[in-house]
């Protein structure tokens, strides 16, 4: 497994060229861009900063906290998503509701999918946590949202990339569990044809979610674009790098990827700030 994991790295390495040489495309036009203010606070447009043991927190969100007092169950957390939506500003790319499934026995609490833009609760274990948690995750997944709109709400920045970050990352993922894909990729290799496999199955997944993209987000990417020299369009760059470069299938990877750790990061502001209220 060791031998093979090497070999997966390097074919990691190969394919990330394809994200990359993209990203210098379009590079220079953000080089001397600079962003004075706190990233959450420019990419969010709120007043959400947290202190070392406080959150400040703002009127919409306090007035969404109070509108959660007295409520249970799938009634809190539909009326915390729709709330949150309005909060980060995504009225026009989120979906209307909530998605509600069974784990089926995997780790799972809650899940963005960007090819059918959901945002899936998993009510087996979803119900079983504390309301303090349960707002938490839900603006975790609406963090993705943003992200993955702030993408596609980009000028300058081909849909084409994300695509191939995407794919790439789907990729490595494939490669850390699933073992007919390391298997057909042992195989490959030891006919001299790794490097040849590697950059057909990514280019393969990224012709599939570049057309899943186009679907799925079609009025989203009819919608008004800021420019690339812009902070979020700035911000789009770095997350389509990030995705390229992220594994979710590791651990370590997931706990240490720039996407995750900004929706932790959201999630456990928010999770501070409903706590305060709660305690008054």
């Amino acid at each position: 497994m060791s031998n093979t994991i090497s070999n997966i790295n390097t074919t990691n390495q190969i394919c990330n060229v394809q994200a990359k040489s993209k990203e210098k495309e379009i590079q220079h036009n953000i080089e001397n861009t600079q962003i004075e203010q706190n990233k959450s606070q420019v990419y969010y447009g709120k007043d959400l900063v947290q202190t070392q043991n406080n959150t400040k927190i703002d009127n919409d969100l306090a007035a969404l906290f109070q509108d959660l007092k007295g409520k249970d169950g799938k009634d809190f957390a539909e009326t915390a998503y729709k709330g949150l939506v309005k909060y980060f500003g995504l009225d026009d790319v989120a979906p209307k509701s909530l998605s509600w499934e069974q784990s089926e026995g995997r780790p799972i609490v809650s899940d963005y999918r960007w090819y059918e833009n959901k945002v899936v609760l998993y009510e087996d274990y979803f119900n079983k946590a504390p309301k303090e948690k349960q707002i938490g995750y839900i603006a975790h997944e609406l963090t993705h949202l943003k992200q993955t709109t702030n993408i596609l709400k980009t000028e300058g920045l081909p849909l084409g990339n994300y695509a191939v970050a995407i794919a790439v990352s789907d990729f490595k993922a494939m490669m850390t569990r699933n073992p007919q894909m390391q298997n057909a990729y042992k195989t490959a290799s030891l006919n001299g044809k790794g490097k040849e496999f590697s950059t057909y199955m990514i280019q393969k997944g990224a012709a599939q979610t570049y057309k899943e993209l186009n679907t799925v987000f079609a009025d989203v990417l009819k919608q008004a674009k800021h420019p690339l020299n812009s902070p979020e369009g700035q911000k789009a760059v770095n997350d389509v790098k990030a995705q390229a470069m992220y594994n979710g299938a590791d651990l370590n990877e997931y706990n240490n990827c720039p996407l995750e750790k900004e929706a932790m990061d959201i999630e456990n502001s928010i999770r501070l700030a409903y706590r305060q209220t709660q305690n008054k």
